[in-house]
């Protein structure tokens, strides 16, 4: 299953699974994937930041991950 291996990718870049099977954080950061192909983003200070797609290519996940980790960041500075 892509979204199995999008996790992988994630793990590799820190992110680690929270006891949930579709659900992950690091540091403050959280991603949740719902039932369809959106992934859930948020932080400590939002919650429920914004969905982003499930990456439907192999060669998109390290595009999705590095825009979701500026999208925490973006908000880590705004709540700061």
């Amino acid at each position: 299953m892509l979204i199995d291996d999008f996790i992988k990718a994630l793990t590799r870049q820190g992110w680690k699974q929270t006891g949930r099977r579709y659900a992950l954080e690091k540091g403050s950061w959280c991603i949740v994937c719902d039932t369809s192909r959106w992934l859930e983003i948020g932080t400590r200070a939002t919650p429920r930041l914004r969905d982003v797609e499930v990456p439907q290519r192999p060669e998109d996940f390290q595009s999705t991950i590095d825009q979701i980790e500026q999208l925490c960041r973006e908000d880590d500075e705004r709540a700061s």
